[in-house]
């Protein structure tokens, strides 16, 4: 099987092309082996996404945004100290890859 590299950056959206070889590649068998072998339940629920680990792997670009929020959350997080804002979209994040 001869591997393709392509390069795709952060928000490109996939190619028609592209959706077909997906489409194509998951009715396909999955195939366990020595090397990657099936996990149990109890192994999956350990993986966390690398970018929860590692703060310096995923730099997101960021977008400015005017946001209402409760007074006593706004202050519960400002009264932690500096990075506040920063602290907001980690819980965010952590909210959206949760779920």
């Amino acid at each position: 099987m001869q591997e393709e590299t392509r390069k795709v950056q952060i928000g490109d959206q996939p190619t028609p092309e592209m959706l077909k070889e997906i489409e194509k590649a998951a009715k396909r068998p999955i195939v366990y082996d020595e090397d990657s072998p099936k996990l149990t339940e109890q192994e999956l629920s350990e993986f966390v996404p690398y970018f929860l680990l590692d703060h310096n792997v995923y730099k997101p670009r960021k977008t400015e945004i005017h946001l209402r929020v409760d007074t006593d959350v706004l202050l519960a997080f400002k009264k932690q100290g500096r990075g506040y804002q920063t602290r907001m979209n980690e819980v965010l994040r952590k909210y959206i890859f949760q779920q």
